[in-house]
């Protein structure tokens, strides 16, 4: 069996033989076969090697001194720089009772002895082979997770992360030349409707409608003036970099390309218009850095007129913005201020009307702005940090409601809280849930935290550690708004889910809307499949909630059954309930 010993050099073996003469031969055959190949007398020994080398292959005896084949191959499973290493057995006939365990423990393959040398290299090129592909799709989906970090899943544009690293490098350009550069946030006013009122399917062909028709406008500007990437920043808003002249080029060329968003996108035969928005900010003058251009970018939107409509970023003028900083600052203080508070909204069986547990939803009473929106003040709470601290107080409010709503008999029911993404990057998760717990006196069952599948995407292998000592605890874990973003079904096998909750845009219109409807199926057949829980949000009608119980669903929640209630109205709700379940029975 002839080799390309140059393939082969810088794969590493490890042996673990308590026989002399077969270690021996093993090394001297494996070693002319051109591989680097390194020698134990028994599985500690063989283990010592195996952490310091990080070995490409194991062979292994399994009767061996101090340490035996078994207790060897759970020691290198056990590992995380070893887990995935290939290993096989070597075992004489009559040890063949040992193969099951073997492979219970994880094992590879087995090569029975004696064996002759073209057998031996048949199971080394083998294994060595399966672990080349396997380490090939692990880099090919390390390479997709960090593509789909920075770019849009949707119209495959940057992203805001890719858009800002863009930037950045834009702005090094510039700052070396002296030059300009215009940082342009187009909005499509109205498309963030859309998805409400045609659903999911319109509304993505739209954007990737718009997203080309952005991107060809580069043919229409001129040569001199430098075009960075082109990105979708959120929902509806488009950003782009411009090198011009002076204001009066920026602000003519972003007309034109409104010009060019003016014109309707028609979809399955139908006509849909949109009023574009543009706002302008220019480095060195409104900002130095990346992010400051984009925010005081989108900041100078105008109004919207027909035709589009075009404004520079003016602090004086940018009344936004000063809501956005003024916001900023009071949030650093409502939680010592005792303006946040909690709504609780019930998640009911959709076959006994029974509560099964609460929502819980922050709010925040500012004595100055009033209610402010959750939609404007959780963004900020992120991007700042202080969704840490926020977040913190909300898990403790939280458990402490439903362990005394538990005491005072109503159940068995359970609380579920929202998690961001700056928790889980925070490293203090899961020993926040477990204070909090033990704290509360809330049992683990109890709790159910909900994630999204953009927090699902970023830093995977963490979010997968926390989430699996989550559950490995007791506590319930939910896909929030499952169907909107990358709804792989690698987050349904890999992950340890217990719940799946269909978004309410899915939900607001799937009586009228096939393609909603379909996509509620498939969220239904894919919880049964993975033996989920699934919960619908945002039902509001009797008819939406016998259609989606027929479909399968098993719980819902709405302004159907209540809206959401501070803690004394939802505790009466409970007692209200109460009394109706024992006047009926």
């Amino acid at each position: 069996m002839e080799h390309d010993l140059s393939k082969t050099a810088k794969m590493k073996i490890l042996i673990a033989e308590d026989d002399p003469i077969i270690r021996g031969n093993l090394f001297r055959t494996l070693q002319l076969e051109g591989y680097q190949v390194f020698a134990a007398e028994d599985g500690q020994q063989g283990l010592g090697l195996a952490l310091a080398e990080n070995p490409d292959l194991i062979l292994s005896d399994m009767m061996m001194p101090v340490m035996d084949g078994h207790e060897f191959l759970r020691a290198i499973r056990n590992d995380n720089a070893t887990a995935h290493t290939p290993f096989v057995f070597l075992t004489a006939r009559a040890d063949r009772t040992d193969i099951r365990e073997g492979m219970k423990l994880g094992a590879d393959d087995y090569l029975s002895k004696p064996f002759l040398r073209h057998e031996l290299l048949e199971v080394v090129q083998t294994q060595l082979s399966r672990q080349a592909l396997r380490l090939e799709e692990k880099n090919r989906l390390q390479q997709e997770t960090v593509r789909l970090k920075k770019y849009d899943s949707v119209t495959d544009l940057a992203n805001r992360q890719g858009f800002e690293e863009s930037l950045e490098d834009a702005l090094a350009w510039a700052s070396a030349r002296h030059k300009t550069l215009a940082v342009i946030f187009v909005t499509l006013n109205a498309l963030h409707s859309l998805r409400q009122s045609h659903g999911a399917r319109l509304y993505e062909q739209v954007l990737r409608a718009f997203a080309a028709r952005m991107f060809s406008t580069k043919k229409y500007l001129p040569a001199a003036c430098k075009v960075a990437e082109i990105a979708r920043i959120c929902d509806s808003s488009f950003a782009f970099i411009l090198s011009p002249s002076c204001d009066t080029e920026a602000e003519q060329l972003t007309k034109s390309l409104l010009a060019e968003l003016v014109e309707a996108v028609v979809v399955d035969n139908e006509a849909h218009y949109f009023q574009p928005t543009a706002g302008i900010a220019l480095f060195p003058r409104d900002g130095q850095d990346a992010v400051s251009l984009i925010q005081n970018a989108e900041a100078a939107e105008p109004e919207p007129k027909p035709g589009g409509s075009v404004a520079f970023y003016c602090v004086e003028t940018s009344a936004r913005l000063c809501r956005r900083m003024k916001m900023l600052q009071a949030l650093h203080t409502a939680l010592a201020n005792d303006e946040l508070f909690l709504c609780f909204q019930p998640q009911i069986d959709a076959n006994n009307h029974k509560v099964i547990g609460f929502e819980a939803l922050l709010r925040w009473q500012h004595p100055e702005l009033g209610l402010v929106s959750p939609a404007e003040f959780i963004p900020l709470a992120e991007t700042s940090g202080l969704i840490i601290p926020i977040g913190a107080w909300v898990l403790t409010q939280a458990c402490l409601q439903m362990q005394c709503w538990l005491q005072q008999g109503f159940g068995p029911m359970r609380i579920a809280v929202n998690l961001s993404a700056r928790q889980f990057e925070s490293m203090d998760l899961y020993p926040l849930v477990c204070r909090t717990l033990a704290e509360t006196g809330l049992a683990p069952q109890h709790l159910e935290l909900e994630i999204t599948e953009t927090i699902a995407m970023q830093n995977a292998e963490q979010v997968l550690r926390i989430m699996q000592q989550l559950t490995d605890d007791g506590v319930m874990l939910a896909m929030d708004d499952f169907g909107t973003g990358y709804s792989s079904l690698s987050y349904l096998k890999g992950y340890p889910l217990n719940v799946l909750k269909i978004d309410q845009v899915f939900v607001r219109h799937f009586l009228d809307d096939e393609s909603d409807e379909a996509i509620i199926k498939a969220i239904i057949a894919l919880s049964q499949s993975f033996k989920l829980a699934v919960i619908a949000e945002g039902v509001e009608t009797q008819a939406q909630a016998e259609r989606l119980k027929a479909l399968g669903c098993q719980y819902f929640q709405g302004y159907l059954f209540s809206k959401p209630l501070t803690a004394t109205q939802a505790t009466l709700w409970l007692e209200q309930q109460q009394g109706l379940a024992n006047a009926s029975a």
